[in-house]
């Protein structure tokens, strides 16, 4: 089960990791990560460790930080109902509310027999993922009973404006482009009656906070002065998207996770492209369709770090399935891990960690705030700088400048030239320095020998050392 745990007033590097491994080491506890620019912490654990884990935190914490202000964060509850098509045993139906119910993450399971259904109240991760478990369980006492998710019903609002268009078929096919590398899609739907230019105000009042690639997008797009001092409550979701005030209005933009856990009715978007929804007072607004581009020198970077020795590539994105693939089909990436939350990214980076060969190091590269916690947690973290957090900077050990991924392969290779001319100068310091104090032991080197053997071998070192600046 997973818990996430607010540690207000946190800001000692050395002391989050110290928690975290304490916390780690908890008995029934799989994973503890500390988000320190959120101040979190994260915590995977068996359910026989939660009625003591939020005390056991709080112990650990203050032990370490007296003044930090510890409570558990709450995730909001999704009701999924699940189809059991064919369930006509009590027995059955007894043991298959008993278990899920069990399951981590989980506020509660009702089966009701006679309308052969399954209702779950769980968090909105688990929320996401349920159906397959719910499957194995039922299967495991009815083999024959057909398992799916019930999709709740929306009820549209009534339209105060007939004239009101939504978007017609050529608003859908419309672009945008942006200096961003981005291409944005207003989409709206049939249930509202907001005009294209008022999903981009919201999104844009939402996202003006922040310095993500997706932000500036919207704003570029936006291209409007906004005035932040209308806005009150603002709040980053962590993997969800963004809650903030305006004028009295809640305005929520973000995911489609964002939405569920909101309790939103939406229109869910199916094409190919992150969905960014947006919703006011509890209605739904609309979706823009954000699909990125990927970078001119993307694929030649990835077959560059293939000629110079790195093993395997993998991508780790929130994006959806479909995103993924194609992105990771077009690069010629090994492998791929779509809709990943931040915490999740990091659990998948460190089953990579496992996975890897003996002697070799796994390196991250990453721009986002989310991408803090893997930078951190990767034996080598690349921040690219040119759109890339302060998170993500401060995270990462290396960082590039610009925003171009062929410049990882000359970093790799500045690294490596590097890291021959140090051990070259290592060799002919210790050699010269040798040869130098044998023969003067042995009587044979005097003052000017020792001179060469001291200053000579300083002025080899630094010539040999200066090749590095023709990289």
């Amino acid at each position: 089960m997973k818990r996430v745990f607010i540690l207000k007033g946190l800001d000692c590097p050395n002391c989050s990791a110290k928690i975290e491994k304490e916390v780690g080491a908890l008995p029934g506890v799989e994973s503890s990560v500390v988000n320190l620019m959120q101040q979190t912490l994260t915590v995977q654990s068996e359910k026989s460790a939660d009625a003591t884990l939020a005390e056991q935190v709080e112990t650990i914490v203050h032990s370490h930080e007296p003044d930090v202000e510890v409570s558990e964060k709450t995730e909001p509850a999704v009701t999924k109902v699940y189809l059991l098509k064919g369930l006509d045993c009590p027995n059955c139906s007894a043991k298959i509310e008993k278990e899920v119910g069990e399951l981590g993450g989980v506020a509660s399971s009702t089966v009701n027999l006679m309308n052969q259904t399954l209702t779950v109240q769980a968090g909105t991760s688990v929320a996401a993922s349920l159906l397959d478990t719910v499957t194995t369980i039922v299967h495991s006492h009815e083999p024959d009973v057909e398992v799916s998710e019930k999709q709740l019903e929306a009820t549209a609002p009534v339209k105060k404006d007939e004239k009101a268009a939504v978007y017609n078929d050529e608003d859908k096919k419309r672009t945008i482009r942006l200096a961003v590398g981005a291409v944005v899609y207003a989409i709206g739907m049939a249930l509202t009656v907001y005009q294209k230019e008022q999903v981009l105000e919201y999104a844009a009042q939402a996202e003006s906070y922040s310095n993500h690639p997706i932000a500036k997008s919207i704003l570029a797009t936006y291209g409007k002065p906004i005035d932040q001092k209308q806005f009150s409550g603002f709040e980053e979701i962590s993997g969800h998207g963004i809650s903030v005030m305006v004028q009295g209005k809640k305005v929520l933009a973000g995911n489609s996770k964002l939405m569920e856990s909101e309790k939103i009715a939406y229109a869910a978007c199916d094409a190919a492209g992150t969905k960014f929804y947006v919703a006011a007072d509890g209605s739904y607004v609309g979706c823009i369709l954000i699909a990125d581009e990927v970078k001119p020198d993307s694929k030649c970077a990835i077959a560059e770090l293939k000629k110079i020795g790195v093993e395997k590539t993998v991508m780790l994105t929130g994006d959806d399935e479909r995103i993924g693939k194609s992105v990771a089909d077009e690069l010629g990436l090994d492998a791929y891990y779509a809709q990943l939350l931040p915490d999740q990214k990091v659990e998948k980076l460190e089953m990579l960690d496992k996975q890897k060969r003996q002697g070799s190091k796994l390196a991250f590269v990453g721009d986002g705030i989310n991408d803090a916690p893997v930078l951190a947690r990767a034996d080598v973290g690349i921040a690219m700088g040119g759109l890339g957090s302060d998170a993500a900077i401060e995270a990462a050990d290396v960082v590039l400048m610009t925003d171009e991924p062929s410049k990882l392969v000359e970093a790799i290779d500045v690294a490596k030239a590097t890291k021959r001319i140090v051990m070259q100068n290592i060799v002919i310091a210790l050699g010269i320095k040798s040869v130098f104090l044998v023969l003067g032991a042995l009587g044979m080197a005097g003052m000017w020998e020792a001179v060469f053997g001291d200053v000579g071998v300083t002025i080899i070192a630094v010539l040999n050392a200066m090749r590095i600046l023709k990289k």
